[in-house]
């Protein structure tokens, strides 16, 4: 689509009045829309508890585990090299979904036997 036509203005016109979806934009207003789908993966639908609040960093979305912090070499050693939880899946140390314990792969014996008890 081009912008000299009347077509193409009439869409520059209508963009600024309402602005760029929100899934494209980046910048300020992609935070913005980052909220938006905070709030949505919450449940809190349109209405803002906090307006001015930061974005949820960690949560759940459809039951799988999300973490947008910048990933810290503590945080993944705790999530791939950790023989005090008992998870085989934990949360990934950054985005959305599972990671393996590896600590489990290689004593797998000490797994079994820390299921039993």
């Amino acid at each position: 689509m081009r912008f000299g036509t009347r077509r193409g203005d009439r869409a520059l016109r209508d963009m600024r009045q309402s602005g760029p979806p929100r899934t494209l934009v980046w910048g300020r207003q992609g935070t913005e829309a980052k909220r938006a789908m905070a709030r949505d993966a919450h449940g809190t639908g349109d209405r803002e508890q906090d307006p001015g609040g930061p974005i949820e960093p960690e949560g759940t979305f459809a039951g799988v585990p999300y973490d947008w912090r910048k990933p810290t070499a503590k945080r993944v050693k705790a999530r791939w090299w950790n023989a005090q939880d008992p998870r085989f899946f934990t949360p990934k140390s950054f985005g959305w979904g599972y990671d393996v314990n590896a600590y489990w792969l290689v004593h797998p014996v000490r797994f079994v036997r820390n299921r039993r008890s």
